[in-house]
This record gives structure tokens, sequence and C-alpha cells, in this order.
């Protein structure tokens, strides 16, 4: 049966055998610190699978004012290794960063695309590529991984001070992905502290996501369910958003690392009856 897929991550932490407080590896603190660094209302399916040693990620999100998604390149590896990483590059399709000189860890340096130049990789497939400073011709990972269409929606204008009102029935649609066979995931959320909803806190005091996964074929509806728990007139932030996960393994040794990448976009919107 075919794994689900999720935009954001959850991850499975693990448990001391006994009832005493849980153990945290170094490894799990990095993916909780990655984990806290996302749009963490999309967690809708799993996104990644353990185990694995490490993470390289290509990432981008969107406001409702921008329909250009900012994309992110970073990535991290953990645990003892053979190899000497001091000095190594990170390939993500055409994005390049390094391991970062300092810090603990096997950190690679973050690249962040504010000039919008590697908007072109969304929709192909790219080599995702680990080299050596010793080496750089001989990559310990080099993996080919399609990366997902940036998310783009075809019935929804972003217009200053001005949210438009959705409820069931109400339709969304997007550009669909064909090469894209994980799905759409989309979480509407409703947050009491929000200004907006301060009105709404003595009836509706926690916090609502409801996730929602559908096929991604460019449209969607919503239904009663989708809007569950949430109050008529509040304020309500929709996330959509895809994505793609794979394993692969590090060098000639058994580590293994998840390579993932995904796009989100914000829709505010006022929840009507």
């Amino acid at each position: 049966m075919k794994k689900t897929f999720l935009l954001l991550l959850s991850f499975l932490f693990l448990h001391a055998c006994n009832k005493e407080e849980p153990v945290i590896s170094d490894l799990q603190k990095i993916l909780a610190q990655q984990r806290d660094g996302l749009p963490s209302p999309i967690q809708i399916l799993n996104l990644l699978e353990q185990p694995t040693d490490g993470y390289v990620w290509l990432k981008s999100f969107t406001g409702p004012a921008n329909d250009r998604p900012i994309t992110e390149l970073g990535g991290f590896i953990s645990g003892t290794w053979d190899l000497n990483y001091t000095g190594s590059s990170l390939n993500f399709g055409l994005m390049t960063t390094t391991m970062a000189a300092s810090g603990s860890g096997k950190n690679f340096s973050n690249v962040i695309d504010f000039n919008y130049q590697f908007e072109n990789i969304y929709g192909t497939s790219q080599n995702v590529q680990i080299g050596l400073q010793a080496n750089p011709s001989q990559f310990v990972l080099n993996s080919n991984f399609y990366i997902p269409k940036h998310l783009s929606l075809t019935n929804y204008i972003f217009q200053l001070n001005q949210k438009p009102n959705w409820h069931s029935g109400s339709p969304i649609s997007w550009v669909a992905d064909g090469n894209n066979s994980h799905g759409i995931g989309i979480a509407v959320v409703y947050d009491p502290e929000k200004l907006e909803n301060k009105v709404f806190q003595p009836t509706h005091p926690n916090r609502t996501v409801n996730p929602i996964h559908t096929l991604d074929d460019g449209q969607y509806t919503f239904d009663n369910a989708d809007f569950q728990g949430i109050p008529a007139g509040a304020d309500v932030d929709i996330y959509i958003g895809r994505g793609n996960y794979q394993i692969a393994q590090l060098g000639s040794n058994d580590k293994k690392v998840g390579v993932y990448s995904y796009s989100v976009k914000l829709i505010p919107v006022i929840f009507g009856n």
C-alpha cells in the first residue's frame, strides 16, 4: 500500500522502555528544531520515515501577499561517521551550500533564494548530492529527485484588509501537478489567540486544526467537517501544499539520509455559515 505523504514534518519520537522520562537523542533534538521552523499547521500526513541519520531539504513558503515563494536549502547529518565532512558541499538541483564551519553536529549552512533565481527547478527531476572537499567529483550521496511544482492558486487573489468568506461548499482550485503522486495537503486553522478571534475565546477557547488530504487534480470543495469546531465569523488561515520525500543511502555504509522538498501557501479567509 502506497505511503501517504505530508507537507509538514510529523516526527516519531523514540521513548525509553521503562516509565521514566523519555531519552531524547541529539538527532531527535535537531529534528524537533527543524520541525519547529516549519509551518506547523500542515501536519496532515507522515512526511518523514524513520530511522534516518540526517536530512536535506528544499522548502518554499509564501504568504497571501506574494505569489512567488521564497525557497530555502539546508540540511544536516548526525551521528558518528567514517568520512570527513569538513568543507563538504550539498547540491540540491541548481542550489548549492556547504557544511557549516562551526557548531556541533554536521549542519549545512542555509541558502535562501530571495532573488527568485532557482524557481525553474520546481516541477523537474534534479540531482541531490553531497560531495567531500577532498574529492568533490566523488559524491557520498547522489540521488535523482523530483521536485514538485510550486503551489499556484487559480481562484484566490489577495486583497489588503479584505478577506473572502469561505464555508462548506466553497471551492479551492490550483494548478495541478500531474507528476505528484502524493496528493495535496490542506489545513484549516482556527487560532483563538489571533486578535480578530478574541471575541470567540469564551465559547471556542481551543486552537483547531482540521487536516485534509486530497488528490492533486486541481480542485477541492470544502464540506462541514473541514470547518468543524470553528465559530462562524472567525478569522481562519488555510494552508495548502505539496511535496516529495525519499530515503537515500549515504556513501558505502548503512547510513540513510532523508531528502525532501515542499511548497506551502497561506490563504486567510473568514469562515461564514
